[in-house]
């Protein structure tokens, strides 16, 4: 195996049923050929490689990988995640992987302090929320009130485009990313809400990108709504996620 931090904490059986997932193509086109979804799934296990090993130092690390082993986390959800926690730990002066929040015994993806605040995060993978954009938005406020009561916290909505350029995947994205992100703008910016407890909502999109020589880049893009009633702006959002 090409991927030491994988196989040391998430095992070869692992590997063996994500790649069973990305081969089978049910989260891409039918159409890409085989050569090309083994060089997509090549770039994805040594990116998870990559921010496995750059985390494996942090508090409770070992606590994360029990939870992947426990929920079946799968490749999709493991690299938003960690993408997610890439940006915002950068430059941090503390993170602490699946730490409880006292206030009602909640389990985050992790706390940080950075730039003197202090917050908890959260990762919610679009494909896994049901129903309307109404509903959806609706599940990910709940979450944010249930998950960071008592404190502060940021919650990222991932999405995986797979591959660039495909118009397909791009009326999901439309359909279900950009809709979505419209009722999270009118739940932040409606009086009548008070999301006390959100910093803000960031989406990440995830895009697999394929270039002449057929070389993989995987790459993110970010689309950020502060929580102004809670004194964040775009420009503060942005400085704690690095952009």
């Amino acid at each position: 195996m090409d991927y030491p931090n994988i196989q040391t904490y998430l095992g070869e059986n692992w590997v063996e049923i994500q790649k069973k997932v990305i081969e089978g193509k049910s989260w891409i086109r039918k159409d890409v050929d085989k050569y090309l979804i083994l060089r997509i799934e090549h770039a994805m296990f040594k990116k998870i490689d990559r921010l496995i090993d750059q985390f494996k130092a942090c508090p409770r690390f070992i606590e994360w990988v029990t939870e992947v082993q426990t929920n079946d986390k799968n490749f999709e959800d493991l690299l938003l995640e960690l993408f997610c926690l890439e940006e915002i730990t950068r430059n941090s002066d503390k993170f602490i992987f699946r730490l409880e929040n006292i206030e009602n015994k909640s389990v985050t993806e992790g706390y940080v302090s950075k730039f003197g605040l202090e917050f908890y995060i959260e990762v919610s993978n679009i494909r896994k929320l049901k129903g309307s954009p109404i509903k959806k938005a609706q599940h990910l406020f709940e979450k944010s009130k249930k998950k960071f009561k008592g404190n502060k916290g940021l919650h990222f909505v991932g999405c995986s485009s797979q591959i660039e350029h495909d118009a397909n995947l791009n009326e999901y994205y439309e359909r279900n990313f950009v809709e979505l992100m419209k009722e999270v703008q009118k739940r932040l910016e409606d009086p009548k809400r008070r999301n006390e407890n959100l910093l803000g909502v960031i989406f990440l999109n995830m895009v697999v990108t394929i270039n002449p020589e057929k070389e993989i880049t995987i790459h993110k893009k970010y689309t950020l709504f502060p929580n102004t009633k809670k004194g964040m702006t775009m420009g503060s959002l942005k400085r704690l996620i690095n952009q």
